[in-house]
Formats: C-alpha cells, structure tokens, sequence
C-alpha cells in the first residue's frame, strides 16, 4: 500500500491499485542481489535467494524464471511479506528458488503481475557431482553496510562483546 498524501487540508490516503490524484506508489523493483540457498542431499546447491527492494510497498513479491530467455515456466512466490527495517526507507524482498537443476542457465523477473516486473536478468545454477569437483566457478562477493556513517545515521546493531559500532561507508 501506498504512502499517505497530504493534499491542500485533506488527508488522502491513496489505495493499493498504486493511483490517487497525481501521485503514483514507485513499486519498481530495484537493487536486485542473488545468493546460492537451499541444498540437496549429496549437499550441492539447488537454488538462489533473490531479493530486492521496492520503495513503496508491493502487493506481492514474486519471481518468474524460466531456461529460455523471455520464457518464463515457473512463478515463486514469497512466504513472507515484505520488510521495512526503517519507517520510510522502503520495503526488502525476500524469494527462495529452490530445487532447480545443476549447471542450468535461468533467466528471471521479480516483482508481480499487478505492480509490474523487472528487467530480465540471469543466473546459471552450481555444478554437482564430478562436474563441480571439476570445474572452476566464478563469483562476486559484495558487502554493503549502507551509506553516510554511524555518526549521521545511527547503527542498528547493539555492541557485543566488545564490538564497535563506529563505521563508515563513504
């Protein structure tokens, strides 16, 4: 559901088809991270952990994919809702793909029917067995702690054992 508005001395608050008056809900998926998730019995990976973030909240988070480009066989919803961590920062996907072959090329959407996808984008699954024993497999790995510093925009995280919570992303 959409942000309220505050029009002229009037309190709108707009409705979950995304329109009111001239204000448009910005449900446009962004920001989209993939991770290996789930796991057979011989342990090897059969899926992905996708997530994105919308700014304003989505009627539903979903991910449609397929192993031809444009063609998408399978739609996964989320079991959860989408998460705000912090009022007025948006809201945080969640999809776990699981079950899918090895060694697979996927092409994939996230978003829903009703606020719209997407761009296409692509993921190909690990190998299992003698194949990733011997194979080389690339990926990247990226830390994002957010943005300014724990000066200007405090840390959520509570020390620990010594931990500091000072940090900065600039």
């Amino acid at each position: 559901m959409c942000k309220t508005f505050v029009s002229l001395r009037f309190i709108i608050p707009a409705v979950s088809g995304c329109w009111f008056g001239v204000f448009k809900c910005n449900t446009t998926p962004e920001q989209i991270h993939i991770a290996f998730a789930g796991r057979d019995d011989s342990g090897a990976s059969t899926g992905m952990r996708i997530a994105w973030y919308t700014q304003d909240k989505a009627s539903a988070s979903q991910v449609k994919l397929g192993t031809q480009s444009g063609h998408y066989t399978q739609k996964v919803s989320s079991a959860k809702e989408a998460v705000q961590y912090l009022s007025g920062s948006g809201y945080h996907h969640l999809v776990m793909v699981v079950g899918l072959p090895p060694s697979t090329k996927h092409y994939y959407r996230v978003g829903s029917d009703k606020d719209g996808w997407s761009e296409e984008w692509s993921f190909k699954t690990a190998p299992t067995g003698d194949e990733a024993a011997n194979s080389e497999i690339s990926v990247s790995i990226f830390g994002d702690i957010g943005y300014l510093d724990s000066v200007q925009r405090p840390s959520m995280v509570k020390h620990y054992k010594g931990l500091e919570a000072k940090w900065d992303a600039t």
